[in-house]
């Protein structure tokens, strides 16, 4: 295989700077290029702010010396074939017979520059000065006014009137008008933040300087930069101020307010209680100026000076609250979710298995059916008290017992249950006479039997002194009117009786004796 390689010299920027034509001596200098680039080169020429009077061929330039007050120098570096040469540097070499200055170059808006320029030898010369806004002038240190914001080259050109010599300098962005900045930064006085807000500039440029003051807020810790800060909102309302100095230009300081949701919380006097369960809610508000509504069950309750739900069923209980700041129209909610608790409470139920008794078997068995209970409280209302589970209880007097059971769980719920027991005499009372007109109604039937007697199996027989059955009844209320089973009125005289029955708590009796019937 064949190929070819293409060799090329280093260009180099060597150039000359000599006094070109005496009679425009002290007005400009001549250039030339002396290196060994070809005129298809790039050449790349920086006359300092010299003014190119005339350009006599290629890379071949009539340059003016520039003014008094600067010291300007010719730069050169070629480019040829992707070939780079050093970059050469030459002073222009000669003393400018002219200065030109200004004064304040630098300003805000708009901007009035008094630019100044004199010979510094005698000569019939024409000033053209150009203000790089469109505008010029020939008056030899003028006044100009710039209306607008921008960086603008000045330049002065200096012509001979007799020679046409010319001389001149041009300086870039020699005026500098800066646009005055707004001090707007990222904060909406029309929305609730949180405690902690982030505010920026967002117009920053290096050259920014921010001076930010704070009231009722305070920066949060070494974070942020000279134009976005975080801050901590102490109050409900907290001012921010904003002052912007960008290249010596000041803006109107921009107050902006700034409101967070408000601080709350609430409380309750307890955590847990026993079923149904009345619950106390205390607001606790750390700011001023709120409004408290309760969150219970889906609905909402404007919080008073009485705060108390009744929770009627047993389980876990979410509560909340909403609140709103009447200085700020911020609002925010908390919900505690299963903040409480209720207890089943338990269900205190007994039975005696005799709610009557007599004297004669007065001891009383209580059978518990009390539910969710794990401890009890028995008083059987005779001064006397017992925590067993069916306890059995013998009463001493006659009479009526309320006997009162408390049933507890284990976590101290509570629930109560009353049943009354009584304590009777067994008598049989058994008049030996009586009377079926008499005039004492108690004194016109018979019955031996009395308190104490069951109506169950119950059974009572008369008998005259022969053996034969007289009355009979199978019910404690039939009593023997001295009627006998015809019907017909029973003779005077006495009478045998035999009763059988069984007592209200299931004890057989067998009384017997003998009655006078008085006619």
């Amino acid at each position: 295989d064949e190929f070819t390689v293409g060799l090329y010299q280093i260009p180099t920027s060597v150039f000359t700077v000599d006094s070109g034509i005496e009679k425009c001596k002290g007005y400009n200098r001549h250039v030339v290029y002396a290196g060994n680039a070809s005129p298809a080169g790039d050449y790349s020429w920086d006359f300092g702010g010299c003014k190119v009077t005339d350009t006599i061929a290629v890379n071949d330039f009539s340059v003016s010396v520039g003014a008094y007050n600067y010291n300007p120098f010719v730069t050169l570096f070629v480019e040829e074939h992707g070939c780079w040469s050093d970059t050469t540097r030459l002073p222009v070499g000669a003393k400018p017979v002219f200065e030109m200055n200004a004064t304040k170059l630098r300003g805000c808006d708009s901007l009035t520059v008094n630019f100044y320029s004199r010979l510094l030898v005698d000569d019939a010369v024409d000033f053209f000065w150009e203000f790089g806004d469109g505008t010029s002038s020939h008056e030899a240190s003028p006044a100009h006014f710039y209306a607008d914001t921008a960086f603008y080259d000045v330049a002065l050109t200096i012509t001979n009137t007799i020679t046409g010599c010319q001389s001149g300098f041009q300086a870039a962005d020699m005026v500098k008008v800066f646009p005055t900045p707004v001090a707007d930064f990222s904060a909406d006085p029309s929305i609730c933040y949180g405690d902690t807000i982030e505010i920026e500039y967002a117009h920053a440029i290096d050259s920014t300087l921010c001076y930010w003051t704070f009231e009722r807020c305070h920066e949060l810790g070494p974070v942020g930069t000279e134009s976005k800060k975080q801050l901590v909102i102490d109050e409900p309302t907290g001012l921010i101020t904003l002052k912007v100095d960008e290249y010596g230009c000041f803006s109107p300081p921009q107050n902006k307010l700034v409101k967070r949701r408000p601080h709350f919380d609430f409380a309750t006097d307890t955590l847990q209680g026993c079923q149904p369960f009345r619950l106390e809610i205390n607001p606790v508000a750390k700011d001023d100026f709120l409004n408290f509504t309760w969150l219970k069950d889906g609905m909402v309750f404007p919080a008073g000076t009485d705060d108390f739900f009744m929770y009627p069923d047993s389980g876990k209980f979410t509560i909340g609250t909403a609140v709103q700041s009447t200085e700020t129209g911020c609002s925010d909610t908390l919900v505690k979710t299963d903040w409480f608790w209720v207890h089943p409470k338990p269900v205190s139920a007994f039975n005696p298995d005799y709610p009557v008794a007599t004297d004669e078997h007065p001891t009383i068995t209580f059978t518990n059916l009390s539910e969710r209970a794990i401890s009890y409280l028995w008083d059987f209302a005779d001064g006397n008290t017992t925590t067993e589970d069916n306890p059995q209880h013998t009463y001493q007097k006659i009479g009526e017992y309320d006997v009162l059971l408390v049933a507890e769980t284990e976590y101290s719920c509570k629930d109560s249950s009353v049943f009354q027991v009584k304590i009777i005499p067994f008598d049989v009372f058994t008049p030996n006479a009586f009377r079926p007109d008499s005039d004492i109604e108690e004194n016109r039937t018979f019955m031996p039997v009395g308190l104490g007697a069951g109506a169950d199996k119950f059974k009572f027989l008369i008998y005259d002194r022969w053996g034969q059955l007289v009355f009979e009844s199978y019910n404690p209320e039939e009593e023997w009117n001295g009627t006998m089973k015809n019907g017909k009125p029973a003779p005077m005289g006495t009478y045998v009786w035999i009763a059988n029955f069984f007592d209200i708590q299931g004890y057989e009796h067998n009384p017997k004796g003998q009655v006078l019937l008085i006619r």
